[in-house]
């Protein structure tokens, strides 16, 4: 498993792979033969997992860090204190768990990892605390909302943690952020500085004290509709990947250095793989307007992408299902009412080239339904159909607050995706 893994291009995902599977490695009792891959895979030039030394290679070493033990000490300690001091003055967190992350490796390794005492590690870890110190506070600062705690991201909390739904993404804290993030920094600090933290009662009554005098909260208002640039990093994303072959994340345009695009990518044939998200919208819309550009890469003959919009995931809530499609080395984009077939041809299009795809979709009944379909700001088709998978008599799907972009299990192609925005009235 170790070895199918990326070690190079993304090291943090490789490492949580390796740890999460801890349990079950020492189960099968492969414990020995992955410390021995792991150290092997470790740079020795920075004590890291990875070719450099930012906080994507701190973090995938503070993944690691709990394999090692007083028995097996981690390797390059010193090497990798400096690359994670280097790390955290040179490279700017893009999510709070990036200024947790390297200070728990530290606490980790030098506090609880039985690293024998050196006094050169001790002088090396004692020189840098005050900058430690200093930049933990002033990252975790940056990441304080006008609520008084802390979010997962500068801008707001994260609509998603371990996969799971908890939160609408907004500009306001989250508990995972304030306990894993701003909690778990401070304890790992006073770890490593080797002093007792104080605890929390102390501060009760200055805690019931704001409580009761809190100001009435204003509830924040939820932006309708989708508006989406893409113009920051892939950390950032609120869109959710499915399992699979499949990669996703935030790409300089092929075309353009300076502007940054979705990328959606599958290299390998037998599984889908699809990237969605969900977002509100006003209920009953008369209608939905839906923009964005999109360009393909060349893929084999058949199906390539399928292009969802409806009230939520799953082809019961599909309003509308465009697919991205090969023939004959012909390349066009159609609307599908079904899941079968190609469905109606809107246009031929070429791969490697953008184009701005833009709907307008007024749901009514199962006979006057329609759907003014432009390309490139030119009227190509109007339908009176939609999605209904099969069944004329079911009725459209009116609010649409939900889309999701699949690429086909037999499909090894690419996808980018940029300034999309679907707003409803």
């Amino acid at each position: 498993m170790a070895e199918s893994l990326d070690w190079v291009n993304h090291p943090w995902s490789a490492g949580h792979n390796v740890s999460s599977a801890r349990s079950e490695i020492t189960q099968v009792g492969l414990l020995d033969v992955v410390y021995e891959f792991i150290e092997e895979a470790q740079n020795p030039e920075t004590g890291l997992w990875g070719p450099g030394r930012t906080l994507e290679e701190v973090s995938a070493a503070m993944k690691l860090s709990g394999y090692f033990t007083s028995g097996r000490p981690y390797p390059n300690a010193d090497k990798m204190i400096e690359s994670t001091v280097y790390a955290i003055m040179n490279h700017t967190p893009t999510s709070i768990v990036h200024v947790r992350n390297p200070v728990d490796l530290l606490a980790t390794v030098v506090r609880r990892g039985g690293l024998p005492y050196d006094p050169k590690t001790e002088s090396l870890l004692r020189e840098n605390m005050p900058r430690i110190i200093g930049w933990a506070k002033e990252r975790l600062l940056r990441f304080k909302q006008s609520d008084g705690a802390f979010s997962y991201y500068e801008r707001g909390s994260s609509p998603t943690s371990q996969g799971a739904v908890v939160s609408l993404g907004l500009p306001e804290s989250d508990m995972n952020a304030v306990l894993a993030g701003a909690n778990a920094t401070i304890n790992y600090l006073y770890e490593l500085a080797a002093i007792t933290r104080p605890t929390l009662s102390r501060y009760s009554k200055d805690f019931w004290d704001a409580i009761v005098n809190m100001p009435p909260h204003k509830p924040i208002e939820i932006p309708m509709g989708l508006d989406d640039d893409f113009e920051y990093d892939t950390e950032q994303l609120l869109w959710t990947p499915s399992s699979g072959a499949g990669t996703y994340g935030i790409v300089a345009d092929p075309h353009d250095s300076a502007n940054r695009v979705l990328q959606v990518q599958k290299l390998v044939a037998g599984s889908g793989y699809r990237v969605s998200r969900a977002f509100e919208a006003p209920r009953g819309a008369e209608k939905t307007r839906i923009s964005f550009r999109f360009m393909t890469s060349e893929f084999p003959s058949g199906g390539g992408f399928n292009l969802y919009f409806g009230s939520a995931s799953g082809l019961s809530s599909t309003a509308l299902s465009f697919q991205i499609a090969q023939q004959g080395g012909t390349y066009f984009i159609s609307h599908r009412t079904t899941e079968k077939g190609y469905g109606t041809l809107i246009s031929e299009i070429e791969p490697n080239k953008w184009y701005r795809f833009d709907v307008e979709y007024r749901p009514a009944g199962t006979d006057d339904t329609e759907m003014i379909v432009c390309i490139d700001g030119e009227q190509v088709k109007v339908l009176n159909e939609y999605f209904n998978n099969g069944d004329e008599s079911r009725p459209p799907v009116r609010d649409i607050k939900h889309a999701s972009f699949y690429v086909y299990v037999n499909a090894v192609a690419t996808l980018h995706v940029d300034d999309i925005k679907i707003e409803s009235e």
